[in-house]
């Protein structure tokens, strides 16, 4: 179009004018298509953040648990949660979600994405699991979690020789359900527990062994086992 505006003999003061404002429009143009770019891999992060660590999850999955992604109604169904609160729960995922999207493209938008004003925001927002264990127990995020085929017991993989773990007997196989009362779904919440309190206290550890659940006394501190994370069918209890 300029070229053919300056084939007619446009003055060339407005040809340089036009010509600056393409430039700038083309600019602009490239901007938004550089953070429309990200802002999608933004978006995309926490499913290939899930997706990288489910490896190993996947390997060890029980038969009939599911593969790792969202909760549907129909899978919250089948893992045991009546359709009304099916219907509940993933209306309240899917305002997470959106809540948390809206946050993070506003953040993009106005420059403070990568900051702790961000990470603040985001944390007070609350999560998933804090929503459904506060509105309906932690045997519903158990479930939930199942529903969702992600990971929701921690297996003890390995036991060290000469520690708390051994001491108690504890076996490659087994799965930690509860430490000191508090439910642990992996371990980051293990040695969250672990570390509270006075170092040495004797505290309870809820194991499940095949269909069996028992209790073992340890001190608080590290059990000295090596773990991986399964999907299971969660048991009440």
């Amino acid at each position: 179009m300029l070229q053919e505006l300056a084939d007619s003999g446009v003055d060339p003061r407005i040809l340089d004018t036009l010509t600056r404002m393409q430039q700038q429009l083309d600019h602009q143009a490239d901007e938004q298509r550089r953070l429309e770019a990200e802002l999608a891999a933004l978006t995309a992060a926490p499913m290939a953040a899930i997706a990288a660590d489910g490896d190993e999850a996947t390997a060890n999955r029980a038969p009939g648990s599911r593969v790792r992604g969202s909760a549907t109604r129909e899978s919250l169904i089948d893992a045991g949660f009546p359709a009304y609160q099916a219907d509940e729960i993933v209306q309240m995922a899917d305002r997470l979600a959106m809540e948390r999207l809206d946050l993070q493209y506003r953040a993009q938008r106005e420059g403070w994405l990568r900051t702790t004003d961000y990470r603040e925001a985001l944390s007070e927002m609350g999560n998933i699991r804090d929503k459904l264990i506060e509105d309906f127990g932690h045997s519903a995020y158990d479930r939930y979690l199942y529903a969702s085929g992600r990971p929701n017991r921690l297996v003890v993989r390995d036991v060290y020789s000469d520690s708390p773990a051994a001491s108690a007997s504890l076996q490659p196989g087994d799965r930690v359900v509860e430490m000191d009362g508090e439910r642990v779904y992996g371990e980051q919440d293990l040695r969250r527990i672990a570390t509270q309190g006075a170092d040495g206290q004797i505290v309870p550890v809820t194991i499940e062994r095949g269909d069996s659940r028992f209790e073992v006394y340890v001190p608080r501190g590290p059990l000295g086992i090596r773990t991986t994370r399964q999907s299971v069918p969660p048991v009440d209890g």
